[in-house]
């Protein structure tokens, strides 16, 4: 352990000797101590023969108190005689420290990233542990009735990572229809069951920034027997198009019969929200979390397809030149209706 006494009379022997001063008697330091000692009058020499300083400033989240000093308030001081405002409320101060305390949530929230970490033993565990249920529910039911649904986002624009380039050449720019269509995808829920079928229509989710398809959009979208359509500003889903889904798609297909459904643990769709609650015959598990890439069927082998088809026909519309562009509602539409043709489970 490190005496702090020890290392502040080294501190002071060390810069007694290269003022000529007498040398202090010590008792022999640890080696630590020593160290400590050279770091710090090797900094302290850097200072003392610094000639430029450099002064910055820097903004963080810690509150420093504005508590006022006696010249302040002096200064700041309202004479008798001085009108005063007769709206003024002094009470307001008094919410100070609490509107403080809500500013700084609200703001650390924004400036501040946190990320839970999972050892890779406990999610093997949860998905062991999931698909040991799984397996024991299986005899109860017919496979054409044990379902999984997987919500996948397809990209509005795909485009090449690859291209000609001078030797060299620090960035190399590419053409794109759309910046924004690069960045932004639509969603797809497709379900399949057990015996190996798929599940009703396939779910499509547009981006529309109002939120809704309007008329004119609807009229110009193809009639597809193989899909069932609705929107979102972002394109992904929400609890309310996960119950249009459940309308929709989920419930004619599985009518009365007892059907286990197997889906991810967004929150939007979680037992909580009471989606499935009022489904007769139907038991819902959940897939634990961050296994999703491990046990999740659809996720595994099936969604790959629909962006490796979709890559491809972006690829051919390239290549050819055609004067297509495939990230529009009609195209992104009938691009759905397509590979869910070609879409298929061996």
């Amino acid at each position: 352990m490190i005496n702090a006494s020890v290392v502040c009379s080294l501190l002071t022997e060390k810069f007694s000797q290269s003022t000529g001063s007498r040398k202090i008697s010590l008792q022999s330091p640890s080696a630590r101590e020593e160290e400590v000692t050279n770091h710090l009058a090797e900094l302290l020499n850097t200072i003392i023969n610094c000639h430029e300083f450099t002064v910055e400033s820097e903004i963080s989240l810690d509150y420093i108190s504005d508590d006022l000093t006696e010249d302040e308030i002096d200064q700041y001081a309202v004479s008798e005689d001085s009108e005063l405002d007769p709206d003024f409320n002094d009470t307001d101060n008094d919410d100070s420290d609490g509107l403080l305390q809500k500013f700084s949530l609200d703001y650390m929230k924004k400036v501040i990233t946190t990320k839970q970490v999972t050892s890779k033993e406990e999610v093997q565990h949860s998905a062991d542990e999931f698909v040991s249920t799984v397996r024991n529910l299986l005899p109860k039911y017919n496979p054409d009735y044990v379902i999984n649904t997987d919500q996948s986002g397809i990209q509005l624009e795909f485009y090449s990572t690859r291209t000609l380039s001078f030797k060299g050449e620090r960035s190399t720019a590419i053409n794109v229809r759309s910046k924004n269509a690069t960045t932004h995808s639509f969603t797809v829920q497709p379900c399949v069951r057990l015996s190996g079928k798929l599940v009703g229509p396939l779910f499509l989710c547009l981006k529309e920034p109002a939120g809704y398809l309007s008329e004119n959009v609807r009229g110009r979208l193809f009639k597809a027997p193989n899909i069932v359509v609705s929107c979102s500003k972002s394109g992904k889903l929400t609890t309310d198009l996960v119950k249009f889904w459940r309308d929709n798609v989920l419930l004619p297909s599985i009518a009365s019969h007892h059907t286990l459904l197997i889906s991810d643990c967004w929150p939007g769709q979680s037992n909580i929200t009471g989606i499935y609650d009022n489904i007769n015959k139907l038991y819902r598990l959940e897939l634990p979390k961050h296994t999703t890439t491990q046990i999740q069927p659809l996720d595994l082998f099936y969604n790959n397809q629909h962006k490796y088809i979709a890559r491809r026909m972006f690829d051919r519309v390239l290549l050819d030149g055609l004067d297509i562009n495939l990230s529009e509602h009609k195209n992104s539409h009938n691009l759905i209706v397509e590979l869910q043709q070609r879409s298929s489970i061996q």
